[in-house]
């Protein structure tokens, strides 16, 4: 007999075997869903054109959606639930994500204001400080920006990168139907008026029984009034969720600002960030018991500067 194809042979049937070896891992890809409420993203604003105020419902009114996974959730230190904390003082999330991310948008006015999956293009943006909130944004030099290309050519200098899919601020189509739209989101409007927006959570250990629980830095908007001539102007506030000194670092041209990003420790000490914002939590969160099981969030519980507000 040939030694070597012996040799061979067994080498084959060992590899085989350890491809069906199973480790016993409760590992696997989970996904789901957050339904936010239609007043998370509704708001009592100025119309820039008359003067008066208008209520605006604007997906592009919604922060980022945390979401982690927690072995159960507490209702004895707040007036609405949070995650368990352990000895430390603080939760300890199995595993988490979000639904949009807070980016650079290549200038200091969108440091900490900026999300992904909340527009479906450059105009986009322009169109929603301008005629939303009635603050057209400016350029690191006070210029007023009137055309998106200016926001997508400043990223593509700054950033050294050459396509849009690298800024990773706008929308793609998600639904492969050839055409960018509202459906592509993050959030999609539901037909009881809502928001829905999915997410993924890959290679997570799973535990039946645990917590998916989820709550929304929500957007918050401050009026001033401009000096020069006494027009009241409103503008958004920075996500409390983003911390301003970290993040990528401008300095050309007389620029000196980090970018801002997402803190690190939001899914272990979320009260930390709800004390200071708007936001929204889940009562219930969703009991996992099967991982082929889609899980459904629902943030039902308004939040204002850490006090329960009120239930939609």
């Amino acid at each position: 007999m040939n030694n070597k194809l012996t040799l061979i042979s067994w080498l084959a049937l060992g590899l085989a075997s350890a491809c069906r070896y199973d480790e016993g891992l409760s590992i696997y890809n989970l996904s789901g869903t957050v339904t936010i409420p239609r007043a998370a993203a509704t708001r009592t604003l100025i119309d820039p054109s008359t003067g008066t105020e208008r209520e605006v419902t604007d997906v592009r009114l919604l922060g980022p959606v945390y979401v982690g996974l927690y072995p159960s959730l507490d209702r004895t230190r707040e007036q609405f639930p949070l995650p368990e904390e352990v000895a430390s003082g603080e939760a300890s999330p199995y595993s988490g994500t979000t639904i949009g991310d807070i980016r650079y948008g290549c200038f200091e006015f969108f440091r900490c204001k900026m999300m992904s999956g909340r527009y479906l293009s450059y105009d986009d943006i322009i169109d929603f400080y301008t005629n939303v909130l009635g603050t057209p944004p400016k350029d690191d030099f006070e210029n007023i920006i009137e055309v998106g290309q200016y926001i997508q050519q400043t990223c593509f200098d700054l950033l050294e990168v050459t396509s849009d899919d690298e800024i990773r601020v706008l929308a793609k189509d998600r639904n492969d139907d050839g055409t960018v739209d509202k459906q592509d989101l993050d959030f999609v409007e539901d037909e009881n008026g809502d928001f829905v927006g999915k997410f993924e959570i890959l290679q997570a250990d799973f535990y039946p029984g645990m917590v998916a629980w989820g709550f929304l830095d929500d957007a918050e908007i401050f009026r001033t009034t401009r000096e020069s001539d006494g027009a009241i102007v409103q503008n958004m506030d920075e996500f409390t969720t983003c911390d301003p000194t970290r993040g990528y670092s401008e300095g050309t041209y007389q620029r000196n600002y980090r970018a801002g990003l997402q803190a690190t420790d939001t899914l272990n000490r979320p009260l930390n960030y709800l004390k200071n914002t708007e936001g929204w939590v889940s009562d219930q969160g969703f009991t996992w018991t099967d991982p082929a099981e889609p899980a459904n969030i629902v943030l039902d519980v308004s939040v204002v500067d850490g006090k329960l507000e009120m239930g939609e």
